[in-house]
């Protein structure tokens, strides 16, 4: 079973999405989002907005900015 509160803690401290490919950037970006709910923590909803608005900052197929959260 997964420890959601360590999953969480280690997107967390992501810092940059630089060494990772658009998949698993998107799925860093989804998992801080859709973990916030159950987790009620701010930190993962402001972390997945910076490292989307870096992540939209490349060149990127329509397919993958319709699946970015808005801000």
């Amino acid at each position: 079973m997964i420890d959601y509160k360590e999953y969480l803690n280690s997107l967390l401290a992501t810092q940059t999405l630089g060494s990772f490919t658009g998949d698993n950037a998107l799925e860093i970006i989804g998992s801080l989002v859709d973990l916030y709910p159950d987790l009620q923590r701010n930190k993962g909803i402001d972390t997945a907005l910076r490292l989307a608005d870096e992540f939209l900052d490349r060149n990127l197929t329509q397919e993958m900015r319709a699946l970015m959260p808005s801000s």
